[in-house]
């Protein structure tokens, strides 16, 4: 069977990019590798504030980029609706550095859009440039519309408006939180690294038998699971479960930072996110904070930013100071993205 889809025009690649990602960019930066005429890895980040460094913005975008060490060249498109005089792109000054930053990286532009809620057109050909066709505006029916859309449509693709976070409300007894705190007495960690301990032993088994039973534990077993996450060791433990269940101390460091160096098995990855969204319901107050700090995790491996964002800044809505979220969203906002993410190959597929 042939699974590539052919594009054929800048309305095909534009209406390819919300799917490849999941949902609509929206003052975004997104840049997709080519190898010859084959379309390659898409990456996207939000677009920088006003005064931030475009250069090293730059570089940052470059530098990801370039782990796709079989393409030859690149596209981007800027999504956003900023107010900008009238002839001027938005976001000019880093188009303009992205430009020389992929060139010297032998990855050279070959195409440009701006993408607004009201159209599209051509970003411009080089900088400076007044060709006509170059900032000529098109409909966004056409992106709606083109080949390429309805192909993925029709292979069971609908990407969202916008990246969201699902984070069931607290639904449950109010004698949960003192279940919760009676569980957790039942975590006794001496070594955070001894992973064959018996409480780490006791939730790597829970959490592994709730992965296999498709990630909709009872209320009881889902008690469990929400103690076990609430031990800073064991949280971790699991986390890392998610990605590499090996029990050699550096690889479980490795994945914890995103490190990870075998591809990650996606089905399991989706079937831990269910669960711990699945988990919030029963999960009152500072207690949802490790789930959302999980999910959180989750999605950056997915290569998802926004949301990876969105539950940490819930996590630290449920427990203000939360430790582990903290550092995570500071992670986050350098840019930095995990290894499965940077190659093709190894990346999350919708």
């Amino acid at each position: 069977m042939n699974n590539k889809i052919k594009a054929t025009g800048a309305a095909d690649i534009l209406s390819y990019v919300p799917h490849t990602l999941g949902f609509q960019p929206q003052e975004s930066i997104v840049l997709v590798t080519l190898t010859g005429p084959l379309l390659g890895a898409t990456l996207r980040m939000d677009a920088p504030t006003p005064g931030s460094d475009v250069r090293s913005f730059a570089q940052t975008l470059t530098s990801y980029v370039c782990k796709d060490e079989s393409a030859d060249a690149t596209l981007f498109i800027v999504y956003s609706d900023e107010n900008t005089p009238s002839g001027v792109r938005p976001h000019a000054a880093l188009i303009d550095a992205l430009r020389e930053e992929l060139a010297t990286a032998g990855m050279p532009v070959r195409d440009g859009w701006i993408v607004t809620a009201g159209g599209w057109a051509k970003y411009r050909c080089e900088p400076g440039c007044e060709v006509p066709d170059c900032t000529g505006w098109q409909d966004t029916a056409l992106i709606e519309n083109s080949v390429v859309s309805a192909e993925m449509i029709y292979r069971g693709s609908n990407p969202g408006t916008t990246e969201h976070a699902p984070a069931p409300e607290f639904s449950s007894s109010t004698s949960n939180a003192d279940t919760i705190d009676l569980l957790t007495g039942q975590y006794t960690v001496t070594d955070p690294v001894d992973f064959t301990c018996e409480a780490m032993l006791a939730a790597r088994h829970a959490f592994d038998a709730a992965l296999g039973n498709g990630g909709e534990p009872d209320e009881q077993e889902a008690l469990e699971l929400c103690a076990a996450f609430q031990i800073k060791a064991v949280r971790d433990r699991l986390m890392a479960d998610i990605i590499d269940t090996s029990d050699d101390e550096t690889v479980f460091g490795k994945v914890l930072i995103g490190l990870a160096e075998t591809a990650p098995d996606w089905g399991r990855v989706d079937t831990a996110e269910r669960l711990l969204v699945h988990l919030l319901q029963f999960t009152p107050g500072a207690y949802r904070a490790p789930l959302l700090t999980g999910l959180g995790w989750i999605n950056w491996y997915k290569g998802k930013g926004a949301p990876a964002a969105l539950y940490t800044d819930k996590a630290l809505a449920a427990d203000p100071g939360y430790r582990l979220a903290e550092l995570l969203r500071k992670f986050y906002n350098m840019g930095i993205l995990p290894r499965p993410a940077l190659n093709k190959e190894t990346a999350y597929k919708h």
